[in-house]
């Protein structure tokens, strides 16, 4: 096995936090689109919608087709198309281009996604590569934690660009990373495709697919709006609510 970079992992890491951080951030600065556009926050919502939508519909077909490309062009590409759209999201004028722009990130997630957990896991000896995947893994927790926030705080203090900019930005460091540290991976056999479609027929996999997909529709249905809630409704009061029925709960469990 060659000797690899060891930021490499964290730069793989890196383009995770991007992708959750543009796929998710949408979701704290609706309140600045809807003004930013003159539109109402049920169309600007469709940013959120669209994203899911289309990485639902598309990712088990295009994830299928990049399993026969080179690893690198694949993260390279979908990486680039996000720093891309953020600049996108950042300068046009017009709804209907950021929404197209939200389209063409989504084909490309799933595929960034399964791949640069098995680009991790290869890049190290087997029984480092669980930890190394973790590392990968990593990316979506913080980009919950720190990139999602991050995104709201820079729309509210400096501006909606400065914001998207964030986004393009982080992207673009981990294109450099990756274009500068991992080898080239062309695949060394690929699966047919029948063999890679036959999961499609297990029971367990659909039961899975509703389950998960149900929990996230309930979750998105509420957080999708959350900032424009708190932006036009009086929620400090819903909060000390909130509040005091939490603190009851917790004086009955005790």
């Amino acid at each position: 096995m060659n000797k690899i970079n060891p930021l490499l992992i964290i730069v793989l890491a890196l383009g995770v936090f991007g992708i959750i951080t543009t796929e998710m951030g949408i979701i704290g600065v609706l309140p600045q689109v809807t003004q930013k556009f003159n539109i109402s926050a049920s169309q600007a919502g469709w940013l959120v919608s669209i994203f899911a939508l289309v990485v639902a519909v598309s990712g088990p077909f295009l994830t299928l087709l990049a399993s026969g490309m080179n690893r690198k062009f694949i993260l390279l590409t979908a990486v680039l198309l996000f720093a891309i759209s953020n600049i996108v999201y950042a300068f046009t004028t017009r709804f209907d281009v950021m929404l197209a722009f939200r389209i063409i990130p989504a084909m490309v997630h799933p595929a960034f996604f399964s791949v640069a957990l098995v680009t991790a896991a290869s890049l190290v000896s087997l029984e480092k590569s669980g930890q190394a995947v973790t590392k990968v893994f990593a990316g979506i927790t913080v980009g919950f934690a720190f990139g999602v926030p991050l995104t709201s705080y820079l729309a509210e203090r400096v501006s909606l660009e400065a914001a998207f900019l964030f986004g393009a930005v982080v992207s673009l460091v981990a294109f450099i990373g990756i274009w500068a540290w991992l080898p080239s991976m062309p695949v060394q056999a690929k699966l047919s495709s029948g063999a890679q479609l036959s999961i499609l027929r297990k029971p367990a996999l659909w039961l899975n697919i509703a389950a998960v997909t149900s929990i996230f529709a309930a979750m998105f249905s509420v957080y999708s709006y959350f900032a424009e809630y708190r932006t036009s409704f009086p929620y400090k009061r819903l909060l000390d609510q909130y509040d005091a029925d939490d603190l009851w709960s917790d004086y009955d469990f005790g």
